[in-house]
């Protein structure tokens, strides 16, 4: 039985761990339900006997993601860790180290790292013992609450010729804090686009297609003010400016709050674009896409060359998708957005740094 109804011998330890572990579970809750990977998680957590036959066919049976990650959460760990049984828990975090899923792998570290720390509170800070990598040092960590959150602020674009992805962001322009959508110009090459397009947020999972908000519906448009910037992916050789391939869309934050009022599972917090770090060759960087258009995907890689505005991905994104996909970067334990993904076969982004800087220009 995988959640025992009391615990089970030689599963017995001391009264610190039990709690820390305790401590640990509960503060990640939410942090497991939203990007747990659950669907891909259950024929292992079968197969280490976490999970009964009868369990597994009642996760299954649920409609969503949240349902099936809550259903399994609470039936196969917590009823374990309140009488003292921790060996399920401990089980899940090994399943989910040795999964292939980046998300599960974060997850496992935090949960590692929490259950070390006497506190085990939801920010992990460098003292208080970071996990580590495969190489076993201490680089390339952040909090599992970071990764959620960049996940709600990037968004599912679909226009009338292709697949995208964007990333909601806010910065200051003429002295007003403006939320916008960034993607890239191949993909909203213009006003009319923009308007006419389909973004999905939160479709984190196959079975569950949440509703889109037409541009139309979304895009601060028809004010006085600006609300579209662009440039395209080849330089203006008669403005003199290189092609940085972003477009920029004003968001109208009253439509978007009503949006996220609606669907409280949101609580989309647009990135701060001009904080903005520097990339170099080697850096661990963190792309967040919609491969295919299907769900959204985390995906992992290094940085290459970087020369003048672009920042050399070697990632596969040749396929409609991933095009104007944001690209974090591992700093100081947390992540920061420092590039646009270009989403075809020469691997580049775009640097934040040139983007906000033409931005300020026009």
């Amino acid at each position: 039985m995988a959640s025992p109804n009391g615990p089970q011998p030689g599963s017995q330890q001391d009264d610190q761990t039990i709690n820390n572990k305790k401590k640990c579970f509960r503060s990640n809750y939410r942090s497991l339900i939203e990007a747990l990977p659950i669907d891909e998680l259950i024929p292992s957590l079968y197969q280490e006997s976490i999970i009964t036959s009868e369990l597994k066919d009642k996760i299954e049976a649920q409609q969503t993601h949240e349902e099936r990650a809550r259903v399994f959460l609470e039936e196969a760990i917590q009823r374990g860790l309140d009488v003292g049984y921790t060996k399920s828990f401990d089980q899940l975090i090994e399943v989910m180290s040795k999964s292939d899923n980046v998300t599960a792998q974060y997850l496992a570290q935090k949960l590692k790292c929490c259950c070390k720390c006497a506190k085990c509170g939801a920010d992990i800070s460098p003292e208080n013992e970071p996990p580590t990598t495969a190489a076993g040092t201490s680089e390339g960590y952040f909090r599992v609450q970071d990764l959620v959150k960049i996940g709600k602020a990037t968004c599912q674009i679909n226009t009338p010729g292709t697949l995208g992805t964007g990333v909601v962001g806010r910065l200051m322009i003429e002295g007003q804090v403006v939320t916008v959508l960034l993607t890239c110009h191949t993909l909203l090459a213009d006003e009319q686009t923009a308007l006419n397009c389909q973004i999905r947020f939160h479709y984190i999972d196959a079975d569950y297609s949440p509703t889109p908000y037409a541009g139309m519906g979304l895009f601060q448009h028809g004010s006085s003010q600006k609300w579209f910037w662009t440039s395209p992916p080849l330089p203006d050789k008669v403005k003199k400016e290189a092609g940085l391939n972003y477009t920029m869309v004003r968001i109208d934050k009253e439509k978007l709050t009503a949006i996220a009022y609606k669907d409280r599972t949101l609580n989309i917090q647009p990135f701060d674009l001009t904080r903005v770090d520097d990339v170099t060759n080697g850096d661990q960087m963190i792309v967040l896409h919609h491969p295919e258009g299907r769900e959204k995907m985390v995906s992992m890689t290094r940085c290459g060359v970087v020369k003048g505005h672009l920042v050399e991905c070697k990632l596969d994104t040749s396929k409609a998708g991933s095009t104007g996909s944001p690209v974090f970067k591992e700093s100081r334990g947390q992540l920061q957005l420092v590039a646009l993904l270009h989403g075809d076969i020469t691997f580049r982004a775009t640097h934040l740094s040139h983007i906000m800087e033409h931005v300020m220009k026009t």
